[in-house]
C-alpha cells in the first residue's frame, strides 16, 4: 500500500467530521452485513487499512466480541485507533503495509477494507484481492466499501464527485486553506484512480470469490461483498 495518507491522522478526523455523512453510514451497513454473518461471539475481523479505528468502533457497537486485527501503514492512524479502542480487549494492531502484514497472519472469518483499495495502487490491487482471499477460512466474508464509479451512470456519477470538490471549501471556514488545497489535490488524484464497480467485482471472480454482491450504492460509495467457496 502506499503512504498517501502519511502524517495525516490529525487531519483525517478533522476531515471524516465535515465533509460527508456517507462516510458513516458506510460504517453501519457494514457492521450489519458482518453482524448477520457470524454464527459464533469470538469471530475474528481483520480491518485492513484501519485508519483512526472507525470501522473497528462500529463492528464492536454491534458485536462486542468479535476479536478485531486491525492493520494501518501509519504509526499516527495505529496510535489515534488505539486511544479510542483502549476499552477492549479483543483488538490486535498491526503497522505496515497490508500485503506484508497479511501474509503473516492466519486466517481469518471476515476480512472488511474500507476506503482503503482505492488509496492502493492499481497495479497491486489484484495481489491485495489475492491474498485477502487466502487469508479468509472456508466460506469466509471479504466486505468491500469505497468510492466506485457506477459505469451506468458515469456523468451522475461525476457531478456528484465534483460537488464533493467544491464541498471542500468548508474547510476554508475553519480557517484550514491548507487542508482544502491538500484535500482537493487528495480527492482530484482518487478519481482518476477509481475502479468501477464492474471492475471491482471482476477482479474478485478472477481472486477466485464468489457470491459476489453489489450491498449497498450511497452518494460516491458502493459496499461489495464476497464469499471465499
Amino acid at each position: 500500500m502506499n503512504n498517501r495518507f502519511k502524517g495525516w491522522a490529525d487531519d483525517y478526523q478533522i476531515f471524516e467530521n465535515l465533509i460527508d455523512e456517507n462516510d458513516k453510514k458506510i460504517q453501519i451497513v457494514i457492521s450489519d452485513l458482518v453482524k448477520d454473518y457470524i454464527d459464533k461471539d469470538d469471530s475474528t475481523v481483520f480491518d485492513a487499512g484501519c485508519g483512526t479505528g472507525n470501522t473497528a468502533i462500529g463492528l464492536l457497537n454491534v458485536a462486542p466480541n468479535l476479536i478485531i486485527t486491525l492493520n494501518d501503514f501509519d504509526s499516527a492512524m495505529i496510535d489515534i485507533a488505539k486511544d479510542r479502542l483502549k476499552s477492549y480487549r479483543n483488538c490486535l494492531f498491526r503497522e505496515g503495509d497490508v500485503i506484508d502484514v497479511l501474509q503473516n497472519e492466519q486466517n481469518f472469518d471476515v476480512l472488511v477494507t474500507v476506503l482503503t483499495i482505492h488509496n492502493i495502487a492499481k497495479d497491486r490491487r489484484k495481489e491485495l484481492l489475492k491474498i485477502v482471499f487466502d487469508k479468509l477460512g472456508e466460506n469466509g466474508l471479504y466486505i468491500n466499501g469505497d468510492k466506485m464509479v457506477d459505469e451506468k451512470r458515469v456523468d451522475e456519477y461525476t457531478e456528484k464527485y465534483n460537488a464533493r470538490i467544491d464541498h471542500l471549501a468548508v474547510l476554508k471556514g475553519i480557517s484550514r486553506d491548507d487542508l482544502c488545497e491538500k484535500w482537493t489535490k487528495h480527492e482530484k488524484e482518487d478519481f482518476s484512480n477509481l475502479d468501477t464497480i464492474y471492475e471491482h467485482m471482476e477482479e474478485l471472480a478472477e481472486a477466485g470469490f464468489v457470491n459476489i454482491k453489489l450491498e449497498r450504492q450511497m452518494g460516491l460509495y458502493s459496499i461489495v461483498s464476497a464469499r471465499k467457496p
